[in-house]
């Protein structure tokens, strides 16, 4: 009987390459979705996206500049306004980023400043009712970390993270999933159609309006009132 030959690589490899391929797949969908040519990337240093190209890259930590960018800023996003003036912008790009900073709403708010009107914003963030990250957070005490890995902040449905980006002035065109997985067997499904199954949604966004400037109550009688800010 022939036996069925043993995998070349360990469980945790295939993780590894696993989450190469999907990171490599999911740079490569949000560069397709950039308009014009003037490109802000925030956050790309982990990840600095192939597909681009001239692109402005901005990020906390200090790393030599990719070859296909035309220029890189180092800054604390915690901190510090983006550094360009008004309407600078066609796109930009911000791949798992603004769950890990502290005050995520001025960031959407900056990229509206910097963008031209009808430019585009694409995001990713993680999906946190994907079905593994639910079965984390009904079993929180097991697991070493939490339902999303330990750098990660925030966290936002789909209907708050549209709303979110609606208070900042931009239009969801569309949403787009990345793949659904098995966390034992490696089995991975594309699911670009459907973005709440999949383990990291792309939201592709459109700058319409000004980030409003009011905030939303009830009042006693449980009426939904607009206050300016």
């Amino acid at each position: 009987m022939i036996k069925k030959p043993k995998s070349i690589f360990t469980f945790k490899e295939r993780r590894k390459i696993s989450h190469i391929d999907k990171m490599i797949k999911k740079l490569k969908l949000m560069s397709t979705l950039i308009k014009g040519e003037k490109i802000l990337d925030i956050g790309f240093a982990t990840n600095p996206n192939p597909f681009l190209k001239n692109a402005i890259g901005i990020d906390i930590q200090k790393v030599r500049k990719p070859k296909n960018y035309k220029k890189i800023y180092r800054l604390n996003l915690n901190k510090n306004k983006l550094p360009f003036k008004n309407s600078s912008f066609d796109s930009i790009i911000a791949a798992d980023v603004i769950e890990h900073v502290e005050n995520p709403y001025p960031l959407l708010k900056e990229c509206n400043r910097i963008l031209k009107q009808n430019g585009k914003l694409i995001i990713s963030i993680p999906n946190p009712v994907y079905f593994w990250a639910v079965v984390k957070n009904i079993f929180y005490r097991l697991p070493k970390e939490g339902a999303t890995e330990g750098t990660h902040l925030y966290s936002w449905t789909i209907f708050e993270m549209v709303n979110i980006l609606k208070h900042a002035g931009f239009n969801c065109l569309k949403l787009w999933g990345t793949i659904i997985r098995t966390p034992l067997i490696m089995v991975e499904v594309p699911v670009a159609r459907f973005p709440a199954l999949g383990t990291i949604i792309v939201y592709e966004c459109e700058k319409t309006s000004k980030p409003s400037k009011y905030v939303v109550i009830k009042d006693s009688n449980k009426k939904v009132k607009k206050i300016g800010r």
